[in-house]
């Protein structure tokens, strides 16, 4: 089951070019609704198998490595084509938020207190 985050979308209204600020007060900051199919395409998205998830996930981690090889997370965005290259990088999100998903909270909070504290020793013996 997926979700989406559209809704923050509406403040801004791209006809317009101005921010909608009477909607900044009426617009839902959480939406909780539920698809069992992709809003763009009724395509099935629960219970279904990603034949290329492996090639995609190996495909955001060399971009990873090649463009930001410093920063701990980076969230990519990735589409499958017909075409050739069969997957496309559309943007890399460096803001870290995680859009409802599920993660070991546990183990997030020791690796960003490790890597402050890694980045803080370094930046001592600099």
């Amino acid at each position: 089951v997926g979700t989406v985050n559209m809704h923050w979308y509406q403040i801004f209204d791209l006809r317009k070019r101005w921010f909608g600020l009477d909607k900044f007060f009426t617009t839902p900051w959480l939406n909780n609704n539920k698809f069992e199919t992709h809003p763009d395409g009724d395509i099935p998205v629960t219970g279904e198998d990603i034949p290329e998830i492996d090639a995609m996930i190996q495909t955001c981690v060399d971009a990873h490595a090649k463009l930001f090889p410093g920063v701990p997370i980076a969230g990519w965005d990735l589409c499958v084509i017909d075409g050739e290259p069969k997957m496309c990088l559309l943007e890399v999100n460096l803001m870290c938020n995680f859009f409802k998903g599920s993660f070991d909270k546990p183990k997030y909070f020791e690796f960003m207190e490790d890597y402050f504290t890694f980045l803080e020793a370094h930046r001592k013996n600099q």
